[in-house]
């Protein structure tokens, strides 16, 4: 009985690992579609929500940048901006200075 518990146990970490290292590599990839879908206990279920919010960002991110791009290339619709939420450290940077080239544009 004990043996079973742990060998579950070992198998769901396992599991997890698996999906978090499959997300990862589909991010790598520039797949951003992708989440982890397994629940852990404790640490590794702020791992996995961590980790899905970031991929969530990326994406929002992504697509925000395509989008004002894409007007302003194909439609000439000047002074476009991305539109992002949610964001700091880095990213925040990176969305003031997309903003800011977008209104020089102009």
């Amino acid at each position: 009985m004990l043996t079973d518990n742990v060998n579950l146990m070992a198998l769901n970490l396992t599991n997890l690992v698996r999906s978090i290292a499959d997300v990862a590599k589909a991010v790598t990839s520039g797949d951003l579609t992708k989440a982890i879908q397994v629940d852990g206990p404790g640490e590794l279920l702020d791992l996995k929500e961590t980790v899905n919010e970031m991929t969530e960002s990326l994406s929002d991110f992504t697509n925000e940048v395509t989008r004002a791009v894409r007007e302003v290339g194909t439609e000439g619709l000047l002074g476009r901006q991305a539109k992002v939420t949610n964001v700091s450290g880095a990213w925040k940077v990176r969305v003031h200075f997309t903003r800011l080239l977008s209104t020089e544009v102009m």
